[in-house]
């Protein structure tokens, strides 16, 4: 008797095969997404703090040691563009501002990018 087909074993062996083969591809994948969420998040961060630099720079008040500029304050001014700074996770406005710190002993000025309390003390 000649028979020609795969057994229910084998059929079985193929399958679990491509399920492992699955599973892993979708993990790297998601993994790979992720991380480029992460990168462009940063890059954006990056893109308020020197749209930030720009503003000190038109405004600068050097008798104020710490200022706090929001991106809704850049977006209002015309130092960024509303849609330049989206949160790639959610696709939602991105929030948050920079301190904008003035160290008169060094003569350097430090930006660092807030996510959360900014709180504004004009």
């Amino acid at each position: 008797m000649n028979k020609k087909g795969f057994t229910l074993i084998e059929l079985l062996a193929v399958i679990t095969v491509l399920s492992i083969i699955l599973t892993i591809t979708i993990y790297s994948v998601k993994n790979i997404l992720n991380n480029s969420k992460d990168s462009l998040s940063d890059s954006q961060k990056a893109l308020v703090v020197d749209a930030a630099k720009v503003w000190y720079l038109e405004n600068m008040d050097l008798s104020v040691q710490e200022q706090i500029v929001t991106i809704n304050d850049l977006i209002s001014g015309g130092y960024i563009e509303a849609s330049e700074v989206k949160d790639p996770k959610t696709g939602n406005a991105m929030e948050g501002c920079v301190s904008i710190k003035v160290n008169t002993t060094s003569d350097t000025v430090t930006y660092e990018f807030k996510s959360d309390g900014c709180v504004t003390t004009s």
